[in-house]
């Protein structure tokens, strides 16, 4: 049976990190996935109006901030096309075969969501392997994400409190996660920018955090460290992030850890390629 690949959006809302955002962007075009995808980048930090032409690309610059994180995921994921959504974090790198893996996965397992499974992070020194899941890195088809009600209005925690409701929707007790060799990079560090989980408490009225990183943001443009006004991007990588997942790769499969995920006793998800309900 032949695959197949179908339209994927890919939603990435940003705020506040322009370089970062170019490396996002860049991500999206090495993609090697053989269908048809869009990237829809919406940013409502009102200092900045990102300019950028592409016919898989588009920006949209709304003129106030949404209420919540939750609520502006929810209208990125309004705009799109695609069958298949795809978070698309703005701090994060998206090798190049990450949408075609997602999509290979879920299509071969008749699956509606699939969570990233093991990835590379970075802590702005070091880039390693790391199994436990990614909570925050889905593709999801569009029907379900509906159907689960989409992201809660809240601004930390939204993660896993969708990821509960469509346990509940599917009733798995846990959600499947991709296989095969990582194609994530999870920045932690290294970005010169804050992560909205690491200012705020979970929750739907947790607000200090959202309003920490806008304090930020002002701050960063006052001291001439974010550009403001209207900015014409131009996607590109700070670093040959696919040559040094290969090399992390490599070294982390001569450890203990390596092997025993190779022989199929990892934690998370396993080398060989299984789909895993851990």
């Amino acid at each position: 049976m032949s695959q197949v690949y179908p339209k994927v959006t890919c939603l990435c809302p940003t705020f506040g990190r322009a370089h970062l955002l170019e490396e996002a962007i860049h991500s999206f075009h090495l993609q090697d996935y053989p269908g048809t995808k869009e990237l829809i980048v919406l940013n409502d930090f009102s200092l900045q109006q990102f300019q950028y032409e592409h016919p898989e690309v588009r920006v949209i610059n709304a003129k106030c901030r949404f209420p919540t994180l939750g609520e502006k995921r929810n209208a990125a994921a309004e705009l799109a096309k695609g069958e298949w959504l795809v978070t698309w974090g703005d701090d994060d790198i998206h090798l190049p075969h990450r949408l075609r893996r997602l999509v290979e996965v879920a299509n071969g397992a008749g699956l509606s969501i699939l969570l990233e499974g093991w990835h590379y992070y970075y802590d702005g020194a070091h880039l390693r392997v790391n199994q436990d899941v990614t909570t925050g890195a889905h593709l999801i088809s569009k029907d379900l994400y509906w159907r689960a009600g989409g992201i809660a209005a809240m601004n930390n925690g939204e993660d896993g409190d969708f990821n509960r409701r469509v346990r509940n929707a599917l009733g798995l007790a846990t959600l499947p996660f991709a296989a095969g060799a990582p194609a994530f990079i999870y920045r932690w560090g290294g970005t010169d920018r804050a992560h909205l989980s690491a200012m705020g408490a979970p929750g739907a009225e947790a607000n200090d955090g959202y309003e920490a990183m806008e304090r930020l943001a002002v701050a960063l443009v006052r001291d001439d460290r974010e550009p403001a006004g209207e900015i014409y991007l131009s996607p590109r990588w700070s670093r040959s992030w696919d040559q040094l997942g290969q090399t992390a790769l490599a070294e982390w499969m001569d450890t203990e850890e390596g092997g025993q995920a190779q022989a199929g006793r990892g934690r998370g998800i396993f080398w060989t390629g299984d789909l895993v309900h851990a």
